[in-house]
């Protein structure tokens, strides 16, 4: 009987532990430093969605990445998230909106077979690869939300200087050659607002963050609130 109860409580620990928190891998938490250290910008980091083991959110949070999944970080109802992952199990065709940066990817999986990429660091069974081309996090242009910028993975976006991440603020420093908007990956959901040098403005509409962005150098505060 006690051996019983024993095992059924030992089974029922794991079933609800597996199923309700994250799963921790040292591997994960030191690749997601050493990318820190080999590129402190802002960019979106893909895992594989079979993973039994997630990207460490809080260390990811703490680096200032993002994670581009659908358990953890980034997640859009129909958006970016479920595409990637939809179409990286059943490869129907390219996905053609965020290209992230880089993936880690565990053991023998690699990222889908469309992207350019290269192996640059492997911890354990973690794989790091990262991607010849790549959607910048904050970007100054014309393109609509079906267009989005794609760079040279060594390049940077042209004309932000500075990007600050708060807990529920976005602060830019950016300079715009004439009046084009300016765009952060972050999905449009209710409660942002944006203000530029202390003003207020009206948000665009769209899948991400938006804003007309006036000629010259100013500062854009994206801020958020549930209330």
């Amino acid at each position: 009987m006690t051996i019983n109860v024993v095992i059924t409580t030992y089974v029922f620990k794991q079933i609800y532990y597996y199923n309700n928190f994250q799963l921790t891998n040292i591997n994960y938490t030191k690749i997601l430093n050493y990318l820190d250290k080999i590129d402190n910008g802002r960019y979106y980091i893909a895992q594989h969605f079979l993973f039994d083991y997630q990207l460490p959110l809080n260390v990811a949070i703490q680096n200032k990445q993002k994670i581009l999944n659908p358990t953890y970080g980034y997640y859009m109802k129909n958006g970016d998230s479920n595409a990637y992952f939809l179409l990286e199990f059943n490869n129907l065709k390219k996905y053609d909106w965020i290209y992230p940066k880089y993936f880690i990817y565990e053991n023998d999986i690699k990222p889908p077979n469309y992207f350019k990429y290269s192996l640059i660091k492997v911890i354990g069974n973690a794989k790091l690869y990262k991607n010849n081309e790549y959607t910048p996090y904050v970007f100054v242009n014309h393109l609509n939300d079906k267009e989005l910028l794609i760079l040279n993975s060594e390049a940077l976006p042209v004309g932000i200087n500075k990007i600050l991440i708060n807990i529920d603020q976005i602060i830019i420093e950016a300079t715009a050659k004439e009046d084009e908007k300016l765009t952060v990956l972050e999905q449009n959901a209710k409660g942002w607002k944006v203000y530029i040098d202390n003003n207020q403005q009206q948000m665009l509409n769209g899948r991400y963050l938006s804003v007309n962005a006036a000629k010259g150098r100013h500062v854009y505060i994206f801020k958020f609130s549930s209330n």
